[in-house]
């Protein structure tokens, strides 16, 4: 951590898990505090919280602790609606939030379908990120994974979550791999997805008092559906900005599209968060 009282906190989506934001850390850490809050989930899904409100209680607890003079939370995807959550908590016990992000959050009861197919590909990429730089060949065997899967999501719907199982552990076993490892750690990432998933869908939290930067990814995905934009802005108690981003779902946390999220942020990392497009 820096010495700067601007700090930025970076709360994890359905899955538990914060790669999603290295490349931004990247851009905006080198002047200005930035952590990454992950579940502590991640080996026994068992041990994961009950409700939200737990988890954003427990969260609220950690981030106070860093004594930030200056604070923003951000969300990617399903980690927009933790932010919120944990904002609301925070705001309760007396803080001050000064502004949330949201970037590419969705209400989950509207992108079921969605999570549905987006579920294994997030699996597997938690996978990657885990397993790279321990197994060499990882990292190729996994995007090779990727792209043949990418093609079989909708057949693998149709499969129970043992099947899916026995799906993935076979392509693993083709690249000579640790398949009986790599599957433990799949089944239990699995487990810490759906357990979110069911957690977070239905939630609804409080509006803050916080001002709001609410981003979204200009393209879909290839067999995605444009879906509605959530309405984030009428949480807002002093207001929001709206960003759109030429990026998917995926590369909105990914150079280039990153650099222009971060850019986005600046302003209210400075304390500027009125600077922007009002909506």
């Amino acid at each position: 951590a820096h010495t700067s009282t601007k700090t930025l906190v970076c709360i994890h989506p359905v899955g538990g898990q914060i790669h999603h934001y290295r490349h931004l850390s990247d851009v905006v850490g080198a002047t200005r505090n930035v952590y990454g809050i992950r579940s502590r989930a991640i080996l026994d899904h068992a041990r994961e919280y009950v409700t939200v409100n737990e988890m954003a209680t427990a969260y609220a607890d950690i981030i106070r602790s860093l004594n930030a003079k200056h604070l923003v939370l951000l969300g990617y995807s399903s980690g927009g609606i933790l932010a919120m959550a944990v904002a609301n908590m925070i705001e309760q016990l007396g803080g001050t939030v000064n502004c949330v992000c949201l970037l590419d959050s969705y209400w989950l009861e509207d992108v079921q379908v969605q999570i549905e197919r987006e579920s294994l590909h997030a699996v597997l990429q938690t996978l990657r990120e885990t397993f790279q730089h321990q197994i060499h060949p990882f990292k190729n065997a996994v995007d090779e994974i990727l792209g043949r899967t990418e093609f079989l999501q909708d057949d693998l719907l149709l499969l129970s979550d043992e099947e899916r199982f026995e799906h993935v552990s076979r392509l693993l076993a083709e690249f000579n791999l640790p398949h009986q490892v790599l599957e433990a750690t799949l089944r239990n990432q699995s487990a810490l997805y759906r357990r979110h998933y069911q957690m977070l869908k239905g939630f609804k939290p409080q509006k803050v008092n916080a001002r709001m930067i609410i981003g979204w990814a200009g393209e879909t995905l290839p067999g995605v559906s444009a879906l509605e934009h959530s309405n984030w802005a009428d949480y807002a108690r002093r207001g929001a900005t709206v960003r759109t981003f030429n990026a998917n779902h995926y590369s909105i946390v990914q150079p280039p599209a990153v650099q222009h999220v971060a850019d986005a942020l600046l302003p209210a990392l400075e304390g500027n968060e009125h600077n922007g497009e009002a909506q």
